[in-house]
This record gives C-alpha cells, sequence and structure tokens, in this order.
C-alpha cells in the first residue's frame, strides 16, 4: 500500500498544536529535497525539507525546514511519505505560506509533496521575527527567535529574464514615476513611516493588486530599494535608521 504524501499548498494545512542578516539577500534555491537533519550541538534528529540557497555571490548554503511529525522522506528524497497533513506551525509550511504569499501560483503548489519543481526559484529571503518565546543565546540573552522565509519573488523556475514582449517597455523615467507613486499609495496607509526593508514589501502588494507582472514588479522593487530614489522625495528618509515617512 503507498503511503501518503502531504499537499504543500497552505489552503491543505491544518493547525498544530548570519548570512542573511535582517535585511534579505537574493538566492536561487539550486536543491530542495528532504532528509534527517540533526539539530547543531544535539542529538536530535528529525525528517526536514533541505533547501540549499545560493546567493548572488555564488555560496551555498543548506537551510532545514522541520515538517513535524510521522514524516519520513522518500527514498530518492523529493517526496515525503506519511499520513495526514502539514501541521501550520510547522517550519517547512511557514516557508511555503510565504512563498505563496509573495505571488507564487498557488495552482503550481505541489499536492504530493514533491520538493524537486522549486529547484531555479529565484527569491529574496528574510529573517522574519517569530511570535514564538524569546530564547536564551550562548550569550546569556535573550532574543526574539527569527525564521527564515521568503520576502519577494524573483522569478519561477525556468523564467527567463528579459523576456521580449509585445507591449511597449517603459522608460527608466516612467519607472521612477511609477515607484514614487506607489510608495506614496504606502506611505498613505503608514502615516508615522515605514522601514525601508518592510516599504518594499508593502509596495509588491500593491503592484499585484493592480495586476502588474512580476517581472515589470520587480523592476519597480529595485528601484524603490536605492538609497539614491529614496532621497530628495515629498517624504523623509534617514538612511542610518532605514525609515520613510
Amino acid at each position: 500500500m503507498a503511503k501518503a504524501r502531504p499537499s504543500l499548498n497552505p489552503d491543505d494545512y491544518q493547525e498544530g498544536g548570519g548570512l542573511f542578516g535582517n535585511n534579505g539577500v537574493n538566492v536561487t534555491w539550486v536543491k530542495c529535497e528532504y532528509g534527517k537533519w540533526t539539530y547543531p550541538g544535539t542529538d536530535t534528529e528529525i525528517t526536514a525539507a533541505l533547501i540549499t540557497m545560493k546567493t548572488e555571490e555564488g555560496k551555498e548554503v543548506l537551510q532545514p525546514y522541520s515538517v513535524g511529525i510521522g514524516f519520513e522522506p522518500s527514498n530518492d528524497g523529493k517526496t515525503l511519505e506519511g499520513d495526514g497533513a502539514l501541521k501550520k506551525s510547522t517550519k517547512l509550511a511557514m516557508l511555503m505560506k510565504s512563498l505563496v504569499d509573495s505571488g507564487f501560483p498557488k495552482t503550481k503548489m505541489p499536492t504530493d509533496s514533491d520538493l524537486s519543481g522549486f529547484e531555479g526559484l529565484k527569491v529574496r529571503m528574510l529573517q522574519i521575527k517569530s511570535d514564538r518565546d524569546k530564547k536564551q543565546g550562548k550569550d546569556g540573552k535573550m532574543y526574539v527567535p527569527t525564521d527564515l522565509l521568503v520576502d519577494s519573488l524573483i522569478a519561477l523556475p525556468g523564467e527567463k529574464k528579459g523576456k521580449k514582449s509585445a507591449e511597449p517597455e517603459e522608460t527608466g523615467d516612467e519607472k521612477e514615476e511609477k515607484a514614487q507613486e506607489v510608495v506614496m499609495k504606502v506611505l498613505e496607509n503608514f502615516p508615522k513611516g515605514i522601514q525601508k526593508k518592510a516599504l518594499l514589501s508593502e509596495v509588491y502588494k500593491i503592484l499585484k493588486e493592480e495586476g502588474m507582472k512580476l517581472a515589470e514588479a520587480n523592476e519597480i522593487g529595485k528601484i524603490v530599494f536605492k538609497d539614491e530614489f529614496l532621497k530628495d522625495k515629498p517624504w523623509e528618509y534617514n538612511p542610518k535608521s532605514g525609515m520613510v515617512g
């Protein structure tokens, strides 16, 4: 009897009982598989999704995402075998939800837990503060735990940059005008100002709501993220604090 393979679509989840810093890093998921992972400094072994991420500088990092109890990796490492659905509280569920929230088509999410289709995915990863209780670090201080999740989608696997379109391309000035327009819309919702890294996420949300294509939205996002663009505009910008508003 074949073992069940859980869906990675967020709609199917159930309720559960150094390098990336704070500014985010653009990476490509070069290898996605399941395997066993032992937490450093412990004997605790778990089943996890093992995502190898490659930065634009060429550095590769293996990042584990727990899948919860009751699952084992398949022999080829591509899928999970076990009973039931992923719990929303697992790291893999959180990762997949952040990916969908960033614009990854939910219809393309595998329903058999197969990770291999994500290889080649280009995203921006960001350490997001968790709502879990603070933990004591090696230095004795208490820290708020963070989870490395998708902040924005850059390109789907196999998607080619610079693909020709039948629609006329915007000029640099038009793109900058659009960038300024969307930032002003964001600031209407944040009258007290917003951090630069959070601003970018809000910009993507608005562009997505407007129906802008991902490639075009990425161009606008690149403009918004530049300090040069944020200076001398109808808003205040503090490069040291990263506050815009």
